[in-house]
């Protein structure tokens, strides 16, 4: 007989620390306090721990993560805290990758040159290289924005039945035009031969090692006797086993979720892996406050869940009422924002980056396509240039520590050969007669401290300037900190047109931050974990249809229970502390009648 859940307060401590445990806690209910409460707690007490051992505590976001070690305190000293990409990353794919050989018994990665992993960035040298290994063209497959945006959402995916693991799309995904889906297998092979492993490779190479080295498990348990991971909701089943071989040696595992937020299905996260995530002696708890909301945002939230949890607001706030605004999005934002004060921010979530970027153009006439030009352009300039501009606007909105390791990842200045000296990568360019090898990571910490410094002291003038302009001045602070250093000069071609027209402020004001997301005009995924004193959701905009949907999902959220785009907007609302607003274009009288006995309010502009 299933037990039902032990319901505990987020500031609540477990009195036995050695049980496997899962947490069932909605939004806002101060789980992330719980946890790290938690983990204080087994460091004060366990016997388990020594000089050579930690806590591993896993969150989804670098965000989550920097917020858990400043929580921490003194206490973060005796916790790795990293997302599932970099603790693997650091913990078993790079000290243990030189196990994974081919079939004639070479190395499958060029193992020397890794250094770090980052998101796939498509290379039209290697592209062509891959198409070239079968004979194809690359002029067949339709335009390389096609292409590129169709290997980006590629993924590793394990067959269960067979076991095999085979390189492709989760869902709907744009096959260019002939493209040649049964040689994906071999795609990465030509990144890897360079020492380029991205977020995926990482996950895949963890599960192979660990998989065919019991031995590595046991060494991974003895160093983490304890791993606690948060949003265990949007985990994946690459992460889901390596949870489970640890529980196999002594590693005592906390999972803290919510399944009603699980919304990662296209990055191979299954919400199932959470709801059945069952081990042996493991006790369940859940925490049914939220401090976050208003007692009336609370109650839709409440209406929209299908499972057990009914949460209680914490601050004892009615609130104002949940609005829905009927009519042209930029009319309702105007209005909005009008009955605000001075000093208060409206944040707009929509579901898709087609809407938000609609939104955007609306509200400023910034080019979001510009970004996307510039990779075709030059992607070795793209790669650095994103991370030195949105490294500037984390810096800007005072995440110094986002930014220095945004930065830090931009200057990744040569690459190791197994078999090879070292390579200056471009568009990095060194003197004659100087040796790359001395360039330390000593050495592109300081650099990444004074491109920081150069970012912020002379931040207005840079905006108002063009992208050739401020890219001539990163080469000059390059060389000014390491003489013999700099960025290859601009005299004619592409990128000199392109960074000749395009304003610095244009390509700021559209650079992509990622988790760290932190713009008033946003995704609902790039919200997740975040929260809004003032919020406004918009229901699409963009398709009629689309936005009855969504708004489906409150008249009748039993008909979606197991729904993704239900959770979506769930999510979606669950981000506001305050005032909460919706928008569509347009709306039935008679789902007017079902929003009001829901005492939400409709306002028609």
């Amino acid at each position: 007989m299933k037990l039902e859940p032990i319901t505990i307060e987020s500031d609540e401590c477990l009195d036995d620390i050695e049980h496997h445990f899962r947490v069932f806690a909605g939004p806002g209910a101060g789980k992330t306090y719980w946890l790290i409460n938690h983990v204080k707690n087994v460091i004060r007490n366990s016997s388990r721990l020594s000089s050579v051992s930690y806590v591993a505590c896993i969150s989804y976001t670098n965000v989550a993560v920097n917020e858990i070690v400043e929580r921490l305190g003194p206490y973060a000293e005796f916790v790795e805290s990293s997302t599932i990409h970099s603790f693997l990353y650091r913990n078993v794919v790079k000290p243990y990758l030189h196990l994974i050989k081919d079939e004639n018994g070479v190395p499958l990665v060029d193992y020397v040159s890794v250094d770090g992993h980052d998101e796939h960035r498509p290379s039209d040298g290697k592209i062509r290289r891959w198409l070239d290994s079968f004979n194809a063209r690359f002029d067949y497959y339709g335009n390389k924005a096609e292409v590129y945006n169709y290997v980006k959402k590629l993924k590793w995916i394990r067959d269960e039945n067979d076991s095999n693991w085979n390189y492709k799309t989760i869902g709907f995904a744009q096959t260019p035009r002939y493209f040649p889906t049964t040689h994906l297998n071999t795609y990465k092979q030509f990144y890897w031969k360079d020492g380029i492993v991205d977020h995926e490779d990482v996950l895949y190479f963890a599960y192979l090692i660990l998989e065919e080295n019991p031995l590595i498990r046991k060494v991974l348990s003895a160093r983490f006797p304890y791993i606690f991971v948060d949003e265990f909701q949007d985990t994946n089943p690459v992460q889901t086993q390596v949870v489970k071989w640890l529980v196999a040696e002594t590693t005592i595992v906390g999972a803290i979720g919510d399944v009603e937020q699980s919304i990662y299905s296209f990055q191979g996260a299954n919400y199932l892996d959470f709801q059945n995530f069952n081990i042996e002696g493991s006790v369940e708890y859940k925490i049914e406050n939220n401090r976050r909301s208003t007692d009336n945002i609370i109650d839709l939230l409440n209406h929209l869940r299908t499972d057990n949890i009914e949460q209680m607001g914490y601050r004892q706030i009615t609130g104002e009422p949940v609005f829905l605004y009927v009519g042209e999005i930029t009319n309702i934002i105007s209005n909005i924002k009008n009955n605000l004060t001075e000093n208060e921010t409206l944040t707009i979530l929509a579901r898709s980056n087609e809407e938000v970027n609609r939104i955007k153009r609306s509200a400023s006439p910034v080019n979001v396509y510009l970004w996307s030009s510039l990779e075709q352009i030059d992607p070795d300039r793209f790669r650095l240039l994103e991370h030195l501009v949105g490294a500037g606007e984390l810096a800007r909105q005072g995440n110094y520590s986002f930014a220095l390791d945004r930065i830090i990842r931009g200057l990744r200045i040569k690459r190791k050969r197994m078999e090879r000296k070292e390579e200056i990568r471009k568009p990095f360019k060194i003197q004659r007669g100087y040796d790359i090898s001395s360039i330390t990571d000593i050495h592109r910490r300081a650099l990444a401290v004074a491109l920081i410094e150069f970012l912020m002291t002379n931040y207005h003038s840079i905006m108002n300037g063009t992208l050739l302009q401020a890219y001539e001045q990163f080469s000059n602070i390059i060389q000014q900190n390491i003489c013999y250093l700099s960025l290859i000069g601009v005299s004619r071609g592409r990128f000199k047109d392109f960074s000749e027209s395009t304003q610095y402020d244009a390509l700021a004001n559209s650079v992509n931050l990622s988790s760290n997301e932190s713009r008033i005009i946003r995704t609902i995924h790039q919200a997740k974990g975040a929260q809004f004193k003032n919020l406004l959701v918009s229901f699409n905009h963009m398709d009629s249809a689309k936005a009855s949907e969504q708004l489906n999902h409150i008249l009748s959220p039993n008909s979606f229970a197991n729904s993704e785009e239900k959770r979506i907007t769930y999510v979606s609302l669950s981000r506001a502390e305050d005032r909460l607003f919706l928008s569509m274009p347009e709306i039935l009288p008679d789902n007017i009648t079902q929003l009001e006995l829901l005492r939400l309010q409709v306002v028609s502009l």
